[in-house]
């Protein structure tokens, strides 16, 4: 790993260790819409009488779902900013010099399908990940509450 940042630092300076950083601050974003639709999820599936077990699992799944489909296209484009060679060097790979000639470049290359590449693997992921985590957390907030308060919060 040091290797890596030594190579990158001596050929690209220290800004090539940061390749890509705005374009995957992008996953704060994601975050936002990530626990928004969770907690819209459980609210309207508390509305049916769910179990809440099922409607953590649920809104779990619903919110990966939203948070990847958001993020994906913007890995693609962070990633293939952060691996494209160096600038200015002719016996380097050309590095693409902004988010806008990576993106031009992605979409003659492959279209529509560069917000989908890698989708379904993240959503599998994302969701088995999220449901597991959901499901801890929900467990342990409902154990943490002391007896005398459980009667005042609307789980």
């Amino acid at each position: 790993m040091f290797d890596a940042y030594g190579k990158i630092y001596r050929y690209e300076g220290f800004t090539g260790l940061y390749r890509g950083f705005w374009v995957s601050s992008v996953q704060i974003i994601s975050g936002v819409f990530y626990i928004s639709t969770y907690e819209g999820a459980r609210h309207i599936l508390k509305q049916q009488n769910v179990n809440s077990n099922v409607r953590a699992l649920a809104a779990g799944a619903a919110a990966s779902l939203v948070g990847q489909t958001i993020i994906v296209p913007f890995d693609v484009l962070s990633q293939h900013l952060m691996m494209m060679g160096v600038n200015g060097r002719e016996d380097k790979v050309q590095r693409i010099g902004s988010m806008r000639c990576a993106f031009r470049d992605l979409w003659v290359e492959e279209g529509l399908k560069m917000f989908s590449k890698g989708l379904s693997a993240r959503l599998i992921q994302s969701a088995t990940f999220s449901c597991s985590i959901i499901i801890g957390y929900e467990t342990i907030k409902r154990i943490s509450v002391n007896d005398e308060y459980k009667k005042f919060i609307k789980w």
